[in-house]
């Protein structure tokens, strides 16, 4: 499976968040209205990127699962807007608080979907952002 797979089945997820009503979530380079892309810049949306990440070896002196980070940047043009895509990320990625939801990626499920930090949401040029990771294994 590759990077683009996992980066798909988690997009697709966090689009499952009533919030995000199927659309506003972007890779870095999408964002209508920004880096010189057609459109105006939403005044909600989520920017995901996903990445490898270590996995300690097992007992036998290998891994049987592909770690992943998904990194999700939550942007609004008010602070109480980035705040709601917050939440919005949270609802889609946990059935309940501390319980992450699983993906399938190529016929392979994941491990729950887990938290692992959150940055407050705070001024970011025009915007504001705040930064949630998540961590999974397939």
């Amino acid at each position: 499976m590759s990077d683009d797979e996992v980066w798909e089945a988690v997009k697709a997820l966090l689009l499952t968040a009533p919030g995000f009503k199927g659309q506003h979530v972007y890779d870095d380079d999408e964002v209508p209205g920004s880096n010189g892309n057609p459109g105006t810049l939403p005044p909600a949306f989520a920017v995901l990127s996903v990445e490898r990440r270590y996995v300690p070896p097992n007992r036998q002196g290998g891994t049987a699962r592909v770690g992943y980070r998904a990194a999700v940047r939550h942007v609004g043009t008010t602070a109480t807007n980035a705040r709601r895509v917050g939440k919005w990320v949270q609802d889609a990625l946990e059935s309940s608080p501390g319980r992450g939801k699983k993906i399938t990626v190529g016929g392979v499920k994941s491990t729950a979907i887990t938290h692992e930090s959150t940055n407050a949401v705070a001024k970011d040029g025009t915007e504001h952002s705040g930064l949630s990771q998540w961590t999974l294994a397939l």
